[in-house]
């Protein structure tokens, strides 16, 4: 079925693709807050913001070519309405993959302090493992020229 009105066809083809995506992110926020309610160790608390740190960078990676793929399959008759589509999906699956755990801290636990360094764990392992992926990737195209 070819919907043409755009507005009928993001609810159709857009919002489920992106309710999936946010929905997946969910699961694994949940999963880590069972993790980390396991351990009230702050050693373990840091463990667990390493942990949530590597899985928004994973899911993040990820979800950049399911957006690619879903955004193509819904093939849109123009390049602007594919824009807009890879844009919503990409945006609201990463602002729910980064934010999920930190509004949770703020808002469930009202802890500032775990909140604090969880942020900051969260950011500088985000710039180191995207820095040694782009490192990695580069000496790897180099290895095989």
């Amino acid at each position: 079925m070819n919907i043409t009105n755009p507005h009928l066809r993001r609810l159709t083809d857009e919002l489920p693709a992106v309710l999936i995506g946010i929905g997946a992110v969910v699961g694994c926020f949940v999963g880590y807050r069972s993790y980390r309610s396991q351990f009230k160790d702050p050693a373990n608390s840091v463990g667990s913001s390493i942990v949530n740190a590597i899985v928004i960078v994973i899911l993040g990676t990820i979800y950049q070519y399911v957006a690619k793929f879903l955004a193509t399959w819904e093939n849109h008759r123009y390049n602007e309405d594919w824009e807009s589509s890879l844009a919503t999906k990409n945006y609201s699956f990463q602002f729910v993959n980064a934010y999920i755990s930190l509004f949770s801290i703020a808002f469930a636990e009202c802890n500032f302090n775990v909140l604090a360094y969880t942020l900051a764990i969260i950011l500088a392992l985000k710039q180191i493992v995207k820095t040694l992926a782009n490192w990695i990737l580069k000496w790897v195209k180099n290895a095989f020229k």
